[in-house]
């Protein structure tokens, strides 16, 4: 939310004033607000509501206007005490990649430029826009880089996106996540297929995903190694109505 700089300045700041003391979560927060010059007080119902946050995206690109427009809207579950969320602050950092794999540069509307190809949008009422300019061709979105918000995201992609994101992505969580999902939803189908005595299919866009991940030098062996690892039986079973 803040950048690296700001963040250095609050945790400096925060260290001056409790070193040696007994401090809270508060104290943190109040400290990194005062560096960045920041309202952070939203912030505080990450510590106050119970239950995890789950958001859901929508895009839509117009090729005439060159503009991509990403609907982000959030929802938490009622717990016990709390029958009732607000809107938590979420920090959702995204990127937009070409049919090349390449990111790219993201330029907000009433921005004079462009600002780097990973922008963190905020996402802070029940729903909220954001309307990307100069976007020549449909990208396929990055979201969620680096897991900027421990929340349950939800994006309707296609299996070829998918794959393309494992194969492409420049963020490599969500070229793990990527590839990690399309093995979730392919083992799904089987699942599907052998309940009700159907025909078995690997899915190609896994088998290529697979591939490309496994021949490519220019990734370390472990996180090959991470990407490639099948889900278990536990993490599979989390999606099935019922767990035979």
């Amino acid at each position: 939310l803040l950048g690296k700089e700001k963040f250095k300045e609050g945790l400096r700041l925060y260290l001056e004033r409790n070193d040696g003391k007994a401090a809270t979560c508060e104290d943190f927060i109040n400290a990194v607000a005062q560096a960045a010059d920041r309202d952070l007080s939203q912030f505080f119902l990450w510590y106050s509501q119970a239950g995890t946050p789950r958001v859901s995206v929508k895009s839509y690109w117009d090729p005439e206007a060159g503009t991509y427009t990403v609907v982000a809207s959030q929802s938490t579950p009622a717990t016990p005490g709390q029958t009732e969320k607000k809107p938590f602050l979420i920090p959702i950092a995204i990127g937009l990649v070409d049919s090349t794999g390449k990111d790219i540069p993201l330029q907000l509307e009433n921005e004079k430029a462009p600002a780097g190809t990973t922008r963190v949008l905020e996402l802070k009422d029940s729903e909220n826009e954001w309307t990307f300019i100069n976007i020549d061709e449909k990208p396929i979105p990055s979201l969620l880089r680096e897991f900027s918000a421990p929340v349950i995201l939800d994006y309707a992609y296609s299996h070829d996106e998918l794959a393309f994101l494992a194969s492409h992505d420049s963020d490599p969580f969500n070229r793990w996540d990527a590839m990690n999902r399309l093995m979730l939803e392919t083992l799904d189908e089987i699942c599907d297929a052998v309940e009700t005595n159907g025909r078995i299919d690997i899915d190609s866009c896994l088998l290529s995903a697979f591939e490309r991940t496994l021949s490519d030098d220019r990734l370390a062996p472990g996180f090959r190694a991470i990407s490639l690892t099948l889900p278990d039986e536990q993490t599979i079973a989390e999606r099935r109505t019922l767990i035979n």
